[in-house]
């Protein structure tokens, strides 16, 4: 509310696949977690991953 904006026109990226990533779409934000290359990618999570920021851009401008 104090950015303006409705929840599901707010987009954020982190490397917390919990805090970052699975939190705020509970609360309706449009959260992608940064998963860079090398890190494990075992967890069976289904919320969108970026590897770059670069990619979290490209996927946000889709979005809009």
């Amino acid at each position: 509310r104090a950015l303006g904006h409705p929840l599901n026109q707010v987009a954020m990226v982190g490397d917390s696949l919990h805090y970052d990533a699975i939190a705020p779409r509970g609360f309706g934000v449009q959260a992608y977690w940064l998963h860079r290359e090398g890190q494990d990618s075992s967890s069976n999570v289904s919320v969108p991953q970026v590897a770059s920021l670069h990619q979290f851009v490209v996927a946000v401008t889709r979005t809009a």
